[in-house]
């Protein structure tokens, strides 16, 4: 796996457990075209929004 994905991977968890809340934190990406769907946005992005999204 790529490092920068399990960066960010242990930058969520890490944060999850500093705010000890019962809330969970996900990752949303905005851009223009979307997110290519493979293994490691899978595993990362809960939500995109595309450009598409907002000037509908």
């Amino acid at each position: 796996m790529d490092n920068s994905i399990i960066g960010r991977k242990k930058e969520i968890e890490k944060l999850d457990r500093i705010l000890q809340s019962k809330k969970s934190e996900f990752l949303t990406m905005i851009t223009t075209y979307g997110v290519e769907k493979n293994k490691y946005a899978n595993l990362l992005v809960r939500n995109e929004v595309r450009m598409d999204d907002l000037f509908d």
